[in-house]
């Protein structure tokens, strides 16, 4: 009985996972047109003018998601992929979504990238750029999920709590800092998906901790699964919107699951990398290894094959 009680529920995910992927398919031919036409574009790195903020499909996702849960909740349907209300992270994931799309539709104007550049123009010229803002905006979004994690997981000391939200914050901001070519950035969130998936597959007592936030996974890996394939052709950029979002979730399903040694390692890893992308080019680091500028070249204008 039980085996078939999880294949049903695994088919319920299933299922649910590919009308996501459908509607967001749907949706995006809409999206890439009217990002275009209110000019909520960015330059390329090879000069070319793009629709930006394509995850804000993510977001639009995560949306519908959270709407259809609450009118199952007040019709009395019960079912796996309806999240518990009181742990879904969609208003912190809004917060964030907000936030970058602010800066797309915005900030991108300004032309000025990476965390040192918007320190920069706060420090010489005195100018509260929108990525700084939306900077320190993600940091207070992380609290209240950050708390919402530790409801479940068990109370933790004061320090851990500010680590886990700082833990989160960096993973936005990481993923952001690999959006700077074609599926770049989805590569990279996809490679972290796979390795927590294969350390919660070693650990079920972890993968356990996860399993009650599942439902509000979905609708976020469905929209990085659409915007894949446009992103790493060249039809559209993540933008803010969807980097900063995708690192968002993942570093909250990352407190949600991993144990507290992981989470510090993972933390010292992403401070490492922040360090090093102050003052070094992430790109230049990748062009450098004949593996990593083979990989981020795969599938991309034709490179490889997808």
């Amino acid at each position: 009985m039980l085996n078939i009680s999880l294949a049903l529920i695994a088919a319920e995910y299933l299922l649910y996972a590919l009308l996501l992927t459908l509607l967001g398919s749907w949706l995006l031919s809409y999206l890439s047109v009217f990002l275009a036409e209110h000019e909520v574009t960015c330059t390329n790195y090879e000069q070319v003018t793009l629709p930006t903020a394509g995850g804000f499909l993510v977001w639009l996702l995560v949306i519908i998601h959270s709407a259809l849960a609450a009118a199952a909740a007040y019709f009395g349907l019960d079912a796996a992929i309806w999240p518990e209300p009181e742990r879904s992270f969609a208003p912190c994931l809004s917060i964030v979504a907000l936030l970058g799309f602010i800066d797309d539709a915005v900030g991108a104007k300004t032309n000025v990238k990476g965390i040192a550049g918007h320190w920069g123009l706060w420090v010489k010229r005195g100018q509260l750029s929108t990525g700084f803002i939306k900077a320190g905006g993600i940091l207070l979004a992380a609290c209240p999920a950050v708390y919402l994690l530790q409801q479940h997981r068990g109370a933790a000391p004061w320090y851990m709590g500010a680590l886990q939200v700082l833990l989160v914050a960096l993973m936005a901001n990481a993923i952001n800092l690999l959006d700077l070519r074609p599926g770049r950035a989805l590569k990279g969130f996809f490679i972290l998906l796979l390795l927590l998936a294969a350390s919660l597959a070693a650990k079920s007592n972890e993968a356990a901790m996860l399993y009650p936030f599942m439902p509000d996974m979905l609708p976020v890996i469905c929209g990085a699964v659409v915007l894949f394939l446009p992103d790493l052709r060249g039809k559209l950029m993540l933008g803010d919107t969807g980097a900063n979002l995708l690192g968002f979730a993942f570093g909250c399903w990352t407190v949600a699951a991993v144990s507290a040694m992981w989470q510090g390692l993972l933390l010292i890893l992403l401070v490492i990398v922040h360090g090093f992308s102050w003052r070094h080019s992430l790109s230049a680091l990748i062009e450098s290894n004949r593996f990593l500028l083979w990989f981020d070249r795969l599938g991309r204008n034709g490179t490889g094959k997808i």
